[in-house]
């Protein structure tokens, strides 16, 4: 193990620390994820009987709301399925393409800075998904999805 040791260099094995140092964080962050996933499930159990409940529950005044089937009846349930998915892909895309982006049309950046430059990014989705839950309180939901994509239109033209 020595022998192998003596011959690499300097900035090997620092880059080599450097790729161990990730893989640790990484794992920390999946420890992370693990026990937040874990106190939902906890959270989720602990409300069987609330869920069985709602879900079970065949008809009221308002229809049949009660059921998966029921709630897919419900166009606007369905557009805002469709809308959260595609803000899913729209989120992805930007930030798969952004890196590349950046080194490629501002050579001075290299692939870190431009990663450090995508951070303000997280922080803005992050921020649209407060402002959009505080602009719940003034606006209905059924009206919200029609709104956002008005002024993202705006935003984009």
């Amino acid at each position: 193990m020595s022998a192998f040791w003596a011959n690499v260099s300097t900035e090997q094995a620092t880059a080599v620390s450097r790729v161990i140092n990730l893989l640790v964080l990484f794992r920390i962050a999946g420890v992370i994820i693990g026990i937040d996933i874990t106190h939902v499930k906890i959270v989720f159990w602990l409300n069987a009987t609330q869920r069985k409940k709602f879900f079970l529950k065949e008809s009221d005044n308002h229809g049949d709301r009660g059921t998966y089937r029921g709630l897919l009846k419900v166009r606007h349930f369905r557009y805002v399925v469709m809308a959260q998915f595609l803000y899913v892909a729209a989120q992805t895309g930007i930030n798969s393409f952004f890196i590349n982006y950046v080194v490629e049309t501002m050579p001075a950046y290299s692939p870190e800075k431009a990663a450090y430059l995508l951070s303000p990014g997280f922080v803005f989705f992050m921020s649209g998904r407060f402002i959009g839950s505080l602009f719940m309180s003034w606006f209905s939901p059924r009206q919200m999805p029609g709104i956002c994509a008005l002024v993202n239109a705006a935003v984009m033209a």
